[in-house]
């Protein structure tokens, strides 16, 4: 057994495709002990201090390359630096502020990165760490095998399929390159043709159309798929074309790509930064018929053989819709994609697994028990003060209430016997600081807020609404508080309420959402990320998820039971005196 450290970076609370959450959990299956961390979040002291063998440096994680706040993120996992292991990075869209990534990886001194481009492209893309690193080629993603088997049994037979042509792709910014609006111009054009020909088609590019949940049951509707190669034609090397690109498109407003090209230096759309993408996989497995540009697909996918070829200039587009009428050379392209492409394992994910774990030796450092328990004990301690110490603070703010829940019982919901097993340790010492922090945030809380807390704890309410999510809940609220009271969205927000919904709308400019049964935060006028406090943004910032909308899950639980203290705890919002 070896301890492995996966670091990936993900905004909470937001739906996560299946393909890379279970790219992210692939060393889950062996004997290590694998233990995951959302940097989200600071990485707390302890984690820093546990005898890894190996850290990995999650594609999510590396995402982080190309957000606002990356200085400040890369200075605090800057520890990582300091760990004598292996640490292994796994980049992708790796043509995407590539020095930002260059510079990073050197810094932290990976000892292994693993590349979704060959040799070729390592001068170009790894100046620095080249010198320091082993590399190796993967793909984007692999074919998980349970997943392929739970599907096999509700694969139709073609003829059965209600469309002949499926697909969903989002459109990309025009930084991406003349590859990356290919996304997005063969769904319009194969769409516009294929109705032309009387074909059934379910084809989108926008956002609401996006399917987390059923995407195998959505692929298995259709005969055939189309697609592109994933990837970008662009290099970046630290967002300056993106930086032109926006400047041209606010000067310019709804300019066409064409336009934004003749604005830029020539060459900056000629790269092929290009590689199978783990949709084409899924349509393998599915025995969907592909339709894809035609590429090399990482040299997974033969054209004619695997998949029909559709020219980049779509000129052969006509020949290829007629080719729909035959369902059966449909089903024998499908049909030897799942035979040569799935069923001999050679992209599995566990086989993909298995190559991670050779990288790293067998363990020398101390077993992991040993020292997760000293850990777990060192955390329960801390939190069995903080949880006496908020007792005290609760009986001196809130006497009434205090009175009903007594210190004592309080410490048997925080802290249980310290576990001696590595699997659950982290998770068990995060539960007490947790709840720990739930008691110091009631006493510190507004009074709505408080007696929202104080009743939650009580009822025993976070046996099913976990004292992490409604923390994260809570603290987005203070965060909207003092967007109001400092200034920086003073008098922008107002709550509607129905019966069942409340929408806290940041009214620099809305989406209009109107919300299904919940508590959400309609906050298209704020960005993805915020800061904790405007007027000092070194202090960090929070998630609050994309396209304008953020559900606040806990606090929409709790509303079915307590409609008036989470209404009540809401509502100061617009407390611009407070």
């Amino acid at each position: 057994m070896r301890n492995i450290l996966v670091l990936n970076w993900f905004p909470k609370g937001q739906a996560m495709r299946q393909a890379v959450h279970q790219h992210q959990h692939a060393l889950d299956g062996g004997e290590d002990t694998v233990v995951y961390h959302n940097a989200v979040d600071p990485a707390p002291r302890w984690l820093r201090a546990l005898p890894w063998d190996a850290v990995v440096l999650h594609t999510v994680f590396l995402c982080a390359r190309w957000v606002d706040e990356f200085p400040l993120f890369r200075r605090r996992f800057a520890w990582i630096a300091d760990l004598e292991c292996v640490k292994i990075a796994i980049p992708q869209d790796e043509y995407d502020h590539s020095e930002n990534l260059d510079d990073w990886l050197s810094d932290l001194g990976v000892t292994h990165v693993l590349s979704c481009f060959g040799p070729e492209y390592r001068e170009l893309l790894y100046p620095k760490t080249r010198r320091i690193a082993e590399f190796r080629e993967v793909l984007t993603g692999y074919i998980d095998r349970a997943t392929a088997e739970s599907c096999a049994p509700t694969i139709l037979p073609l003829a059965d399929r209600p469309y002949d042509i499926v697909y969903r792709a989002l459109k990309l910014p025009y930084w991406f390159g003349s590859h990356g609006a290919l996304k997005h111009e063969i769904a319009v054009v194969v769409e516009e043709q294929a109705r032309s020909c009387g074909l059934a088609t379910d084809i989108s590019t926008r956002w609401e159309d996006t399917i987390f949940d059923g995407w195998f049951d959505f692929l298995g509707s259709g005969r055939t798929v189309i697609g592109v190669e994933s990837g970008s034609s662009v290099l970046d090397r630290r967002g300056e074309i993106k930086a032109q690109i926006t400047a041209i498109e606010a000067e310019h407003p709804g300019a066409s790509f064409a336009e934004v090209d003749s604005r830029l230096p020539p060459g900056w759309d000629a790269y092929a930064f290009f590689a199978i993408s783990p949709r084409h996989l899924e349509a393998v497995i599915t025995k969907t018929c592909q339709i894809l540009i035609e590429g090399r697909y990482s040299g997974a996918l033969e054209p004619e053989r695997h998949y029909i070829p559709l020219r980049r200039d779509f000129s052969n587009l006509p020949d290829v819709l007629d080719r729909l009428q035959d369902h059966a050379a449909l089903a024998r392209i499908a049909q030897t994609a799942y035979d040569e492409v799935y069923l001999p394992g050679a992209y599995d994910l566990e086989r993909y697994a298995d190559g991670i774990r050779a990288l790293i030796p067998k363990r020398s450092s101390p077993s992991m028990p040993q020292h997760a328990v000293q850990v777990a004990d060192d955390v329960a301690g801390k939190a069995r003060e903080a949880a006496s110490r908020a007792a005290v603070g609760l009986a001196v703010m809130t006497r009434r209430s205090a009175r009903r829940i007594r210190a004592s019982s309080l410490n048997r919901v925080a802290l249980g016997a310290a576990p001696t097993t590595p699997v659950t340790f982290v998770q068990a010492a995060t539960r007490r600081a947790r709840i720990s922090q739930m008691l110091v945030a009631a006493a510190l809380a507004r009074d709505e807020r408080r007696r929202l807390l104080l009743r939650y704890v009580a009822d025993g309410a976070w046996r099913e609404i976990p004292p992490r999510a409604l923390a994260r809940d809570v603290l987005r609220i203070a965060v909207l508080d003092r967007l109001e009271r400092t200034g920086a969205r003073k008098g922008a927000t107002s709550v509607d309420a129905t019966e069942t919904t409340l929408v806290v709308k940041t009214h620099s400019g809305t989406t209009g959402f109107s919300g299904e049964d919940g508590v959400y935060w309609d906050h298209a006028g704020a960005d993805s990320v915020v800061p904790i406090d405007a007027t000092d943004p070194q202090l960090g910032s929070l998630a609050v998820g994309e396209n304008g909308v953020y559900k606040f899950d806990a606090l929409s639980a709790l509303h079915d039971r307590y409609r008036e203290l989470v209404r009540g705890a809401i509502v100061p919002v617009r407390d611009t005196d407070g």
